[in-house]
């Protein structure tokens, strides 16, 4: 998603060739990336175009995890009284 939009917007095909062969193994559908798209300076001053696809590599949420923070969000509001 391109910065400061509510939805995407664009679309990529992503040659597997592309990514590491762990990433590859552990890649499901839904899982979640950024693409970082830009230049690297060389400390001599060389200015070469990088692209890296970096996966996040977090436990998966349970429906255990999602209803108790589900539930302390619901005390939370009613603490603040919002």
């Amino acid at each position: 998603m391109t910065a400061g939009l509510s939805h995407e917007e664009e679309e990529a095909i992503i040659p597997l060739e592309e990514l590491s062969e762990c990433d590859v193994a552990n890649m499901t559908v839904g899982s979640i990336f950024r693409w970082v798209i830009g230049y690297e300076r060389s400390p001599g001053g060389m200015k070469k175009r990088v692209s890296q696809i970096v996966f996040r590599d977090l436990p998966r949420i349970t429906e255990r995890d999602f209803r108790k923070g589900t539930e302390w969000a619901r005390e939370t509001i009613r603490a603040l009284k919002l």
